[in-house]
């Protein structure tokens, strides 16, 4: 993401900027001073925000990637296709749920409950970013799931290119969506 979001701005990582893996503490990073810039999930970079820093960029704005996926391997996939299924559905109902603006303030109150926050502000502050970045119907873009694909495959340091097709299965998610009567 960070390679990305660099490219987005105009930079290339090893000539204008030197990138830092770091896969915890990224708040604590930038507020010490080992590192000029983060890319922050939430609730960091709402409180990078009120800590003064400033949003460069959003990366859900320049590619749909998934935020959250269920995976399964092939051999799940084909011993209980019915327990899959399942937890695809239990996934659809509650994006379903989160999205109802009818659901606004359980949803703000299960954020705090789950993320023991003491501040509702916060809570509402990342049920937005959620609504921000989430694909509506729990279906990322090709673009952005190719983009996923190569990154794992190349942070494996596996050769092999994969599309889509080999990778994603979108069968379970269509039959909850008509199951649930859920359009696209």
């Amino acid at each position: 993401m960070a390679d990305t979001a660099l490219k987005h701005l105009g930079f290339q990582a090893g000539r204008d900027v030197t990138i830092v893996p770091l896969r915890d503490n990224r708040l604590a990073a930038l507020e010490s001073g080992a590192v000029d810039a983060a890319l922050l999930g939430v609730p960091e970079n709402i409180l990078a925000v009120d800590r003064g820093y400033h949003e460069m960029l959003f990366v859900g704005d320049i590619v749909n990637f998934p935020q959250n996926a269920i995976g399964a391997s092939a051999k799940t996939i084909q011993e209980s296709p019915d327990e899959v299924y399942g937890m695809v559905r239990a996934a659809l109902r509650a994006l379903n749920f989160v999205l109802d603006p009818r659901n606004r303030e359980e949803v703000i109150n299960i954020i705090v409950k789950q993320w023991k926050l003491a501040d509702r502000r916060i809570a509402t502050e990342m049920l937005r970013q959620f609504n921000r970045g989430m694909a509506r119907d729990l279906k990322a873009k090709p673009e952005g799931m190719q983009l996923m694909i190569d990154l794992a495959r190349e942070d494996s340091k596996v050769a092999q290119p994969f599309t889509i097709a080999q990778v994603v299965d979108y069968s379970f998610l269509e039959k909850a969506r008509r199951d649930l009567g859920v359009n696209r």
